[in-house]
């Protein structure tokens, strides 16, 4: 059941959720913007609400930061269907193009969305990459296809691996700085 408490001039709404594994009382923000109170059993509600009011400043500022956040992100999962065939389109073509020079074995291409980060390869051999890769530059779009494809022969970052994503991607470290920006931004 969904509550509400007055906190600084603010009316937070929460909820209460015993847990039975749970070994202290825990705040958390959901992505609705609902504060969730994670308690063990035994705790009576009371002291969650005690709990609340002394940490009263965190509480609404986590849930303005939270409320923000969710206003100027459009990356929702409708943004994701919307975008997901271009997305998978565009960096299968990429990732086609950048193995003719390297002709790597790969098993399958995915494309999520992923919220922190950009690519991986796995050791099955499959690639995955963030749909939001569409929406960078297409030289660090190159960087991050040719960063996960020679995974396929080095699963480390090594002087190996680097020497060879510099076969394709000559200023890598640039790119590397560059794609720091852009992290901020999408994801």
């Amino acid at each position: 059941m969904i509550k509400e408490i007055f906190l600084l001039d603010e009316v937070i709404s929460y909820k209460i959720r015993r847990h039975s594994r749970a070994r202290w009382l825990r705040l958390s923000i959901e992505p609705n913007g609902l504060v969730m109170a994670t308690i063990p059993k035994w705790v009576p509600e009371k002291e969650v609400i005690d709990f609340m009011l002394s940490k009263k400043s965190w509480v609404v500022e986590a849930v303005k930061k939270n409320k923000l956040s969710q206003q100027n992100n459009i990356f929702t999962p409708e943004h994701y269907l919307t975008h997901k065939n271009k997305a998978e389109k565009l960096i299968k073509f990429k990732v086609e193009e950048f193995n003719k020079f390297y002709n790597f074995n790969y098993n399958k291409v995915f494309v999520r969305n992923q919220k922190t980060c950009w690519g991986s390869c796995t050791s099955k051999k499959n690639l995955n990459f963030n749909y939001k890769l569409m929406f960078l530059p297409a030289c660090l779009l190159d960087y991050i296809i040719v960063h996960e494809l020679c995974h396929l022969k080095e699963m480390n970052h090594s002087a190996k691996f680097w020497s060879l994503v510099e076969r394709q991607i000559r200023d890598y470290k640039i790119k590397r700085q560059e794609l720091r920006l852009y992290e901020k931004k999408l994801m």
